[in-house]
């Protein structure tokens, strides 16, 4: 009697320790827009000089995610690799950056965003696009 009293006790509490660690666990898309949250904030809070310092121009490769049949529209369009080992996991700010964006689906491209998440996420702003050379003017033939 003695032991099952016990063992039902001891099985008590370990239903409740592991209900108590699910309640207050947090996933980790709540934890990741926290942090997002707290850094927009703080980038809100900047002034224009912080605030243009923060949005860094990179060059690098960009690779599309198509989207799947269970997230048509998802917040992660694709990655960003620098080269050098470094990568990001790409959101936009705006559609219409994507629609550019996905032109250069695994090609090279100069972007201009945000870094979030502890450099987990590029969030891009804008496409840097290349200045082309004007064409050159031909003169006529034997003109001065």
């Amino acid at each position: 009697m003695r032991l099952r009293n016990s063992l039902s006790a001891v099985m008590l509490a370990i239903a409740f320790m592991i209900s108590g660690a699910v309640l207050t666990a947090e996933t980790q898309d709540e934890k990741e827009a926290k942090e997002a949250a707290a850094e927009e904030d703080a980038f809100n809070k900047a002034g224009e000089v912080e605030q243009m310092a923060a949005q860094k121009s990179m060059t690098g490769k960009f690779v599309l995610t198509p989207p799947t049949d269970d997230d048509p529209n998802p917040k992660v369009v694709g990655t960003f690799s620098l080269g050098v080992g470094q990568s990001y996991l790409v959101k936009v700010e705006h559609q219409v950056v994507l629609k550019k964006l996905a032109g250069y689906d695994n090609k090279k491209v100069t972007v201009r965003g945000k870094i979030r998440n502890q450099g987990k996420y590029l969030i891009v702003s804008e496409i840097m696009s290349g200045r082309e050379a004007p064409p050159a003017e031909r003169s006529k033939r034997g003109g001065l």
